[in-house]
């Protein structure tokens, strides 16, 4: 979702995980046995210094969404029967 944050518990810390884009982001969540969902800093972003980091999160339980220009988050896998056709 674009201009979204996802917060959670963090699996991996962004500042350990530069990509170049949202979707290489997604990737690295679902090659991650415990990664559910993930959030991806775009050009954007006003913090200039986390351009393209990635986020991986593991608890879905504890998870809050906030709307932040420049952030990119989802699941590790898109649920595409939810999707309005």
């Amino acid at each position: 979702m674009q201009d979204r944050e996802y917060r959670s518990k963090i699996y991996h810390a962004g500042e350990d995980l530069m990509l170049p884009t949202a979707e290489h982001c997604q990737r690295a969540c679902q090659l991650e046995d415990k990664c559910s969902f993930f959030s991806w800093t775009s050009q954007g972003h006003q913090n200039h210094r986390i351009h393209r980091y990635c986020w991986l999160f593991e608890d879905k339980d504890d998870l809050t969404i906030a709307t932040v220009p420049g952030m990119v988050s989802g699941p590790a896998v898109c649920d595409f029967s939810t999707v309005k056709r």
